[in-house]
């Protein structure tokens, strides 16, 4: 199988797939630090730094992964947070995530995110993030 991330980190799911024998594909990350990271351990993955970057749509559609995983960054979300939700400014990557799942085709689509989703505007994120995967409201 073939597996691709996006705002990747510094790599703990692309290494949890790793080590059950996937492919790891591709891998979108904004952090200098983290790209050092990917970098250092995977140097021969294709890697973008924006999943607004049209070459990182372009790429996921070319390379058709199995498994496309990410999780948008939490700030808006914890509970420890300002509670923006999804409409956050770093929050709302997760639409574009969603585009890009869809995009590419991915048989599998993993999402992490933080307990804070669950009562983000009263439950309207978690709802929403329901919506964008199986397209009932």
């Amino acid at each position: 199988m073939k597996a691709a991330t996006l705002c990747t980190g510094i790599g703990g799911f692309d290494l949890a797939c790793q080590n059950v024998g996937m492919e790891i594909i591709f891998q979108c990350e904004q952090d200098a630090a983290c790209n050092r990271v990917l970098k250092h351990h995977w140097p021969d993955v294709e890697r973008t730094e924006d999943v607004y970057d049209r070459r990182t749509f372009a790429t996921l559609r070319r390379l058709r992964p199995d498994v496309l995983a990410f999780g948008s960054p939490c700030q808006d979300l914890s509970v420890a947070g300002q509670r923006a939700g999804l409409a956050g400014k770093r929050s709302r990557v997760f639409f574009r995530c969603m585009e890009c799942a869809f995009a590419c085709d991915a048989p599998w689509v993993v999402f992490e995110n933080v307990l804070g989703l669950f009562s983000s505007r009263r439950g309207e994120d978690f709802a929403s993030v329901l919506e964008a995967f199986t397209g009932v409201r």
